[in-house]
């Protein structure tokens, strides 16, 4: 598994710019609904809503076990990464 850190910064210099520095045209199914942007570590919870893992980590820290966009319950222990949407933010960065 690649290192949190290391990821971080492989894809920080691309969140909100490109090469000549204008801000990037993320396709918004690569967007986290929460944050407004790229998912760098994108999870699936119960309700089938992917976010970014460390954005919804602090929403059931700060609001409770509930999907932030459908308001259904869900357990916050329950995180599938979604190595699809991973692989196609890595995609688009390339």
């Amino acid at each position: 598994m690649d290192d949190p850190k290391n990821v971080y910064t492989n894809f920080s210099k691309y969140l909100n710019t490109d090469v000549d520095h204008k801000p990037l045209d993320v396709p918004d199914f690569l967007k986290c609904a929460i944050s407004d942007e790229l998912m760098q570590d994108p999870v699936v919870i119960q309700s089938g809503h992917t976010y970014e893992r460390a954005m919804i980590t602090k929403h059931f820290q700060m609001s409770g076990a509930f999907d932030p966009i459908t308001r259904q319950e869900v357990d916050p222990s329950v995180m599938i990464p979604n190595h699809m949407l991973k692989k196609a933010s890595e995609n688009f960065l390339s």
